[in-house]
């Protein structure tokens, strides 16, 4: 019950930091989108060019000259309403202390996200996740947003580009699965 995207990924050539590019056998085709997850893709898509998730910007509890691309996301999955939102224990009990979750978290297939199963095919509103050990980070997340692009917080402002599309990498999608936490739990 929704629009639908159409996304045929077959750019060629060169990317904004000269990598070469091509199609991705892993780009989303035609899909039906849920009210939700066109939410998700609004929600996403309305930050680009924003400034408020810079690196040399404090939001929330993350500092100046922090990378936030995990907050971003979380914060366009709560601004959609798309629950349960995405976090992880810290300690016991986790109900009572919680976080987001970090880009490793996001990337690991074996971290099971309540209601945020990873899925091979990615479509318009998923989680794109690539674990990458950096000084300060532990990788990048985006949102998919079609056409094999994602929108995601860049340390100079929120972007859509072809990043997690792009020859070589190999990230991890998940996908909204609305679904009553205490179904799983116990």
């Amino acid at each position: 019950p929704g629009d639908v995207i159409v996304a045929d990924h077959q750019t060629a050539g060169r990317g904004q930091y000269g990598e070469q590019r091509g199609p991705s056998p892993a780009a989303p085709r035609s899909v039906p989108m849920s009210d939700r997850t066109a939410k998700i893709v609004e929600v996403a898509r309305k930050y680009v060019a924003s400034a408020a998730w810079n690196y040399d910007v404090a939001r929330g509890d993350f500092g100046r000259n922090t990378n936030k691309c995990t907050l971003f996301v979380y914060g366009v999955v709560v601004e959609a309403e798309a629950r349960p939102y995405p976090r992880i224990g810290k300690g016991l009990p986790w109900v009572f202390s919680s976080r987001p979750l970090l880009a490793r978290e996001w990337a690991d297939p074996k971290v099971y996200v309540v209601g945020w199963p990873v899925v091979a095919a990615p479509r318009p509103g998923d989680v794109a996740a690539i674990a990458t050990q950096y000084a300060d980070a532990t990788g990048h997340v985006g949102i998919v947003v079609g056409d094999g692009s994602t929108v995601s917080a860049t340390a100079a402002g929120v972007v859509q580009n072809d990043w997690g599309f792009r020859a070589g990498q190999a990230p991890t999608f998940r996908r909204h699965t609305p679904t009553d936490p205490w179904d799983e739990i116990g």
